[in-house]
C-alpha cells in the first residue's frame, strides 16, 4: 500500500469529486472513456497506488477541468476552506 500524506489525500478527494460531478459519474466510466485499466485507475484515484502527474493531467483533460483550477481546489481542501467542484471549460 502506498503511504499517503495530506496533499495526496486532498488530491484524491478532489479527483473523486470531479469524477462524480462529471458526465462519467464513476471511475469505471472514466476509465472506459480514457481507454485505461479500471482497476489501476481506481487504485490511483483512491490513493492506493502511485498517482503520477501525467495521469492527473490525463484525468483532468478527460474531465475537461483546468489544471490550475483543480490544484487551487486541492489547496482549499488542505486549508479546510470551501472546496468547489470545478466548472467545465466547455
Amino acid at each position: 500500500m502506498v503511504k499517503t500524506d495530506r496533499r495526496l489525500e486532498a488530491t484524491s478527494l478532489q479527483l473523486l469529486a470531479e469524477v462524480a460531478s462529471s458526465p462519467y459519474r464513476s471511475v469505471r466510466a472514466l476509465a472506459d472513456a480514457m481507454n485505461v485499466d479500471y482497476s489501476t485507475l481506481n487504485r490511483q484515484v483512491n490513493g492506493k497506488a502511485t498517482l503520477r502527474m501525467d495521469r492527473i493531467f490525463d484525468i483532468l483533460e478527460a474531465l475537461d477541468v483546468p489544471v490550475d483550477d483543480f490544484f487551487i481546489s486541492v489547496q482549499h481542501r488542505l486549508n479546510g476552506t470551501r472546496t468547489p467542484v470545478l466548472q467545465r471549460t466547455a
